[in-house]
């Protein structure tokens, strides 16, 4: 990947956890923050601005998700933590609307993507080079299982690499990314350098085109 990056900002704090997310189902991604249980969610691809949406739900330590889980074009949010997850339809704390579910163990890294293409985000792990997905909002019954890709110390991604409506893995280490455009193992379809040593790897359709492309936070 050659060249700077297109949308240059600062938005957040030391500690905050990026996040990436169709909040208004205009199909294109912009970006949130998590901060200890404290969700902001910005419509505008330079954060922040009038129309945050701003809630607490989760605790510090909780891993923050953020998928379409009923396929109505908007992402909504989501928890990991110790192989719990819970997955909610509205944008603010409350009650589990959509499910709470145990999948996964020491070691696992959750994921969320749409691997068959149905327009519903399902979850995920990678351990370890090791990855399974589900095709249900449930964990139970993987239906891509255990396919190796990747390398010691990678951390992975997922996104919609060539427009086909179908997520696919990658990983990102130390400012190498590999993608692939298949759910099986195998040789990664891209390669290329962009960022380094620390910085956190973003995903999103930035421009609606149905393609994912990348971003970094540091």
């Amino acid at each position: 990947m050659a060249g700077g990056p297109a949308i240059e900002f600062s938005w957040g704090s030391t500690g905050d956890i990026p996040l990436v997310g169709d909040w208004d189902g205009d199909c294109v991604h912009t970006v949130g923050l998590f901060r200890n249980g404290k969700w902001l969610l910005s419509n505008q691809q330079s954060g922040g601005g009038s129309e945050v949406i701003e809630f607490d739900w989760g605790s510090p330590g909780d891993t923050p998700l953020v998928g379409d889980w009923d396929g109505d074009g908007i992402d909504d949010p989501g928890l990991y933590r110790n192989g719990k997850w819970s997955l909610r339809k509205r944008r603010s704390g409350g009650d589990i609307e959509i499910a709470e579910f145990n999948w996964g163990g020491v070691g696992d890294i959750p994921v969320v993507g749409d691997w068959n293409g149905d327009g519903i985000d399902t979850p995920g792990l990678y351990n370890n080079t090791k990855w399974s997905l589900s095709n249900q909002l449930t964990g139970s019954g993987v239906d891509i299982n255990g396919f190796g890709w990747g390398g010691a110390g990678d951390l992975p991604l997922v996104g919609d690499w060539d427009g086909d409506g179908i997520d696919t893995p990658g990983t990102f280490k130390n400012g190498n990314w590999a993608l692939r455009n298949r759910n099986e193992a195998g040789g990664a379809n891209r390669r290329f350098s962009w960022g380094g040593v620390g910085d956190i790897p973003l995903v999103g359709d930035w421009d609606g085109d149905g393609i994912d492309t990348f971003g970094l936070a540091r």
